[in-house]
């Protein structure tokens, strides 16, 4: 079939969806007619970031003027769902966004029988955000909502939440949130909890044992497991920036056994949209100043001397510059090293953009990070002398391919690496890395060539929309302490 050239360029996939409604079989009885093409590019009634619209006022609003028509229907829409998307990752289907068909999702028995007492609302992340339920005997888990950046986000949020609460005849009891005190999920949590006066404490989990809990409580696991949770961004209990962490988990507790070796977020947030920053923050980790810059490496041919030296100022101040140990912001280093980012356009570009070119690798060099006896995954070795020099005079796509499917293999051979340590448990898988196929394929491959038990999220995503079935796995569990 033939599609346009400016259809998702430069990216490995393209969403199919199959006609669902009496409304799209009309389209494309029409289109038939005017010999038009059998394929229709389509998306939602929403801005970018924006909550999708149910209103004709809405949708006017939001596209004046730059679209030519708009079919209405006078049955309002009482919960707005959007499509749902899964793909295929170590030998199975899992989902990416559970929306349509796929959400709400119920769960019962396994621990959910525990929730005999408090009706529990778990109010999910900031980004991607969910919210779950539980009620005696099942636990259950909202459509996807989006990000809470902006005010009709928050209030499509708080709509759901509501929403949840009069479908099932319920109120809320006890409420969970995130640690993180600046997600809306969390102030929220706080407002409600004190406005419905409620006698239950509020409880509070941590990001990542979240992410461990969510593939628990799918797969039912209510013994430890060995976490691994790879993502962007989390607020982590020693107030800087996890992502990176490898957690012996229970229902009830959690013990970090080993993380990403931590750089520096050159600016704050700002380093996230300009992966060079957090280039350039490993590089003085290992490097002089004077032997970065003296390097030439592509990644920084458009830095003044100013601006090398503005932001190692940054650098070396700390204040503008927390720690993290995210292994989402290190996949955004290296695909700055490879050329392949200059300044991020959406979310997960980085990671997609080095899966991409993984999926073209003709041959793959030999990359390993460097783990101590504390399980410290140190990513120093992946940035030796040679091999950024090799860099900086290679500049050939083949290159940039052998070295994006090193990284990735790199990456798998650790976990593997670290979970033979502990054999007799299960592994779970959480985080928004693990949305990479290419890391999931391999990480399953090692795992089943070593007899390891290994789980990830299926009907769940991997990402922060899966965290408010993890908070609420720890609320059920709690009621047992």
């Amino acid at each position: 079939m033939k599609l346009a050239d400016d259809l998702a360029p430069n990216v490995p996939y393209l969403g199919i969806m199959l006609p669902y409604t009496p409304l799209h079989y009309l389209l494309f009885a029409e289109l038939e007619k005017l010999g038009a093409t059998s394929a229709l590019v389509m998306t939602s009634a929403n801005l970018s970031g924006m909550p999708i619209a149910t209103e004709l006022a809405q949708v006017s609003a939001q596209f004046s003027g730059s679209i030519s028509a708009i079919l209405d229907h006078n049955r309002p829409i009482v919960s707005a769902c959007d499509d749902s998307l899964v793909h295929y990752a170590g030998g199975k289907i899992r989902v990416l966004r559970m929306a349509r068909g796929y959400a709400p999702v119920s769960h019962f028995g396994t621990g959910s029988e525990q929730c005999t007492g408090n009706i529990t609302v778990a109010l999910g992340a900031e980004q991607k955000s969910t919210i779950g339920l539980a009620l005696p005997k099942q636990w259950l888990l909202s459509p996807y909502i989006g990000d809470l950046d902006d005010l009709d986000t928050e209030q499509r949020y708080q709509d759901t939440f509501h929403h949840l609460a009069a479908l099932y005849h319920v109120k809320p009891q006890q409420l969970v949130c995130d640690k993180h005190p600046g997600y809306h999920s969390s102030q929220f949590a706080q407002t409600y909890h004190a406005k419905a006066n409620l006698t239950t404490p509020l409880l509070k989990v941590q990001h990542h044992h979240a992410h461990v809990l969510a593939v628990m409580a799918e797969h039912h696991l209510t013994e430890q497991v060995l976490g691994f949770t790879f993502d962007g961004t989390g607020w982590g209990d020693d107030q800087t920036v996890w992502g990176g962490e490898v957690l012996l988990s229970t229902p009830q507790s959690y013990q970090r056994v080993g993380h990403l070796r931590q750089f520096r977020l050159i600016g704050g947030e700002k380093a996230i949209k300009e992966p060079a920053r957090l280039l350039f923050a490993i590089l003085l980790e290992c490097y002089s100043l004077a032997e970065i810059k003296a390097m030439q490496l592509p990644a920084f041919s458009a830095w003044s001397e100013f601006y090398f030296n503005n932001l190692y100022q940054l650098w070396q101040s700390g204040s503008q510059s927390p720690y993290t140990s995210s292994m989402g912001r290190l996949i955004d280093a290296w695909a700055s090293l490879l050329g392949l980012v200059d300044k991020v356009g959406y979310e997960g570009e980085c990671g997609l953009q080095l899966e991409l070119a993984a999926m073209c690798a003709c041959s793959e060099s030999a990359l390993s990070f460097d783990i101590s006896k504390a399980n410290l995954i140190d990513w120093q070795p992946l940035f030796s002398a040679q091999l950024l020099q090799r860099i900086a005079t290679d500049k050939s796509d083949e290159l940039r391919h052998e070295l994006a499917l090193a990284f990735i293999t790199a990456m798998a051979n650790v976990i593997i690496a670290i979970a033979r340590g502990y054999s007799h448990l299960p592994i779970a898988l959480g985080g928004g890395v693990f949305q990479n196929r290419v890391l999931v394929d391999k990480v399953f491959e090692l795992a089943k060539q070593q007899d390891l038990s290994i789980f990830c999220g299926e009907t769940l995503p991997a990402n922060d929309a899966s965290i408010a079935a993890g908070q609420l796995w720890y609320a059920i569990f709690q009621h047992n302490n």
